[in-house]
């Protein structure tokens, strides 16, 4: 009897564990937010043009807002590629990696549309690259909730 009880006690204690782990583990797993993040060599995007590596590129938008459509215009000289790939991140909250495709419009002219996610904080810096599959621009735009 002594020797059943002890058994039932330690599966307790073991499936209690599992499940802290299971509660806790992905929070301390995941990355910290990128906040030391440099942004003085990246491309801000915004209604004005932007420049890099002779890759020019500007937002539809004066403001960046959650779950808004955002279109953005890229000039990419002598390009070949059929389409560029954006990939963003939040600098003061992880909230993984938001993707995008633009498509060519016409020769070395891309254009697609942004959707970025609710966040919990106010206002919120995404910053990654713009691509074309051998070259990558650093790019970031700044969102704000209102």
């Amino acid at each position: 009897m002594v020797n059943i009880t002890l058994n039932n006690k330690i599966k307790i204690l073991l499936v209690a564990a599992a499940l802290g782990a299971g509660f806790y583990l992905p929070n301390l797993l995941k990355h910290a937010p990128s906040a030391d993040v440099d942004l003085s060599s990246y491309c801000m995007l915004s209604s004005e043009v932007c420049e890099q590596q002779g890759v020019k590129l500007k937002l539809d938008a004066q403001r960046v807002t959650p779950l808004t459509p955002i279109k953005v215009d890229v000039f990419w000289p002598n390009s070949e590629a059929e389409t560029l790939s954006i990939s963003l991140q939040g600098k003061e909250m992880d909230m993984g990696i938001a993707k995008y495709q633009l498509e060519m419009i016409k020769p070395n002219v891309y254009q697609g549309e942004i959707i970025l996610p609710v966040c919990a904080e106010e206002r919120m810096t995404w910053y990654g690259t713009v691509s074309d599959g051998n070259t990558d621009i650093k790019t970031a735009l700044r969102m704000s909730a209102r």
